[in-house]
């Protein structure tokens, strides 16, 4: 397989999840499971080999890793793990999860739930 720069150097420019404002200067990306919604490799679930996103359910919010078994088969290659406990737990669950997976990525899983969070309840009111 490919290293993550590699595949960061081919999909960097060119890229259908990319998303540019030329006004602003300002890239984006749609891509799912990408914490900030930034076209950076650090966030990039294309190029780098763990990823870990978290994404909006109907009882709260879905937290998914990408284990070492997505190579062979990716759909049995994802870990995903609900958070629909209390927002103490949660985040707990979250810093336990992302700091032995990939710890660069903690704080933007925290405020990505966090966002989702006050979403929801934004939602009910």
């Amino acid at each position: 397989s490919m290293s993550s720069a590699l595949v960061w150097g081919l999909i960097n420019k060119n890229n259908s999840f990319k998303r540019t404002y030329k006004k602003q200067g300002v890239h984006f990306s749609a891509e799912p499971g990408n914490l900030a919604n930034k076209h950076s490799f650090k966030y990039s679930t294309l190029a780098n080999k763990a990823v870990i996103g978290i994404e909006a359910t109907k009882g709260g919010a879905q937290l998914t890793l990408k284990t070492a078994a997505a190579k062979k088969s990716p759909a049995k290659g994802l870990y995903k793990a609900n958070l629909t406990k209390g927002v103490r737990t949660n985040a707990k669950t979250i810093k336990a999860l992302t700091n032995q997976y990939r710890p660069d990525l903690t704080a933007a899983a925290l405020g990505r739930y966090t966002v989702l969070r006050k979403a929801a309840v934004a939602a009910k009111k």
